[in-house]
């Protein structure tokens, strides 16, 4: 029995949103071989996720009796997600590319999770990781066809690698929003979506 933490992060559902509805399709096939594994949801755009602000820099540097309220609070809910995160064995990210990149409240998780100490470490031997390499599923809609180009994907792959997991697989709806592409390209995404829930 595998942990699953999905990472949804696109404010609006299957129903308005090709993203959450890739994400829809992957998870009914993927509990269909998996009854027993169990899942966890963040949706980013529901949760206040700590911000690398003044005060977060602060606290990062400061004794436990120089913390104020606030930064004690923000420090704890990082703490829970990092908790969440490590305790997966398996991570599925769903996310549209805005600007050729990822949204912000994705980065805003990212940021919370990379953190030394906790996903990785910095030795006199050179640098150490604790992910224990996790599979990562990224499902990803792009308005035009740059996939593997963009700038979301490779920033995925790369955050990932620097936590030491470098089990990522991508699955986008390519090109959707191009004349007379749009359904070929959902259709080619659920159908890979499909086939590989039966081996994630």
């Amino acid at each position: 029995m595998s942990k699953i933490l999905v990472v949804k992060a696109h404010p609006l559902t299957k129903e308005n949103s090709s993203t959450m509805m890739l994400l829809d399709v992957f998870l009914k096939e993927y509990k269909k071989n998996n009854p027993h594994d169990t899942f966890e949801i963040v949706n980013v755009f529901d949760k206040q996720l700590p911000s690398i602000d003044e005060q977060l820099l602060i606290a990062l540097n400061a004794t436990e009796h120089e913390l104020t309220p606030y930064q004690k609070e923000q420090l704890n809910i990082a703490e829970k997600y990092i908790n969440q995160f490590l305790a997966s064995d398996k991570v599925i990210i769903a996310n549209p590319l805005w600007n050729y990149m990822v949204p912000s409240h994705l980065k805003q998780w990212f940021d919370t999770i990379v953190k030394a100490g906790k996903t990785f470490d910095y030795t006199a031997k050179g640098k150490v990781t604790y992910t224990n390499n996790k599979k990562v599923l990224h499902l990803q809609s792009n308005g035009s066809k740059v996939f593997g180009k963009d700038l979301a994907s490779k920033y995925i792959d790369e955050i990932f690698k620097f936590i030491g997991i470098n089990n990522v697989h991508h699955i986008a709806i390519d090109g959707k929003d191009i004349p007379g592409r749009k359904e070929e390209a959902i259709l080619l995404a659920h159908k890979e979506a499909i086939s590989y829930a039966k081996e994630f």
